[in-house]
């Protein structure tokens, strides 16, 4: 029980702080006028997020104890793949003129499709830290 109560108490207080990278400091560097910092901390910003919650999910998922060490690895692959899925899709989203063609119903498939590929992203970075961990 007291295991699960620190994770409980990890987990809300990771939270704030990501509520604090996430929405906090930029509130404060667009009212000091720094937008050139502004728009690299949205990446950078968006990239900790990320990190933060997969490693959050990667962490309290596994049924057996796993420490930062073994995860960490597993964790930044699947950040970057689900990063590169983003831009992968926005890139095809702009120059792909599937809505004449398929009608409403490719945007379906698509947002199928890429769900697809963020659940292998997970997959792998779950077999990444299985294999780090034998």
């Amino acid at each position: 029980k007291i295991h699960s109560l620190m994770d409980t108490f990890l987990v809300l207080i990771l939270i704030l702080v990501l509520i604090v990278i996430v929405g906090v400091i930029p509130m404060i560097m667009s009212l000091l006028n720094l937008d050139a910092i502004l728009v690299v901390y949205k990446y950078i910003g968006g990239f900790a997020f990320l990190f933060m919650v997969l490693l959050i999910v990667f962490y309290l998922v596994p049924s057996i104890k796993v420490s930062i060490k073994e995860i960490w690895v597993g964790t930044l692959f699947t950040t970057i793949s689900f990063i590169l899925i983003i831009f992968g899709i926005n890139i095809y989203l702009k120059y792909a003129n599937y809505s004449n063609i398929y009608g409403s119903f490719a945007s379906i498939a698509v947002l199928l499709l890429t769900c697809d590929f963020f659940a292998k992203g997970l997959y792998l970075g779950f077999v990444i830290n299985a294999l780090r961990k034998m």
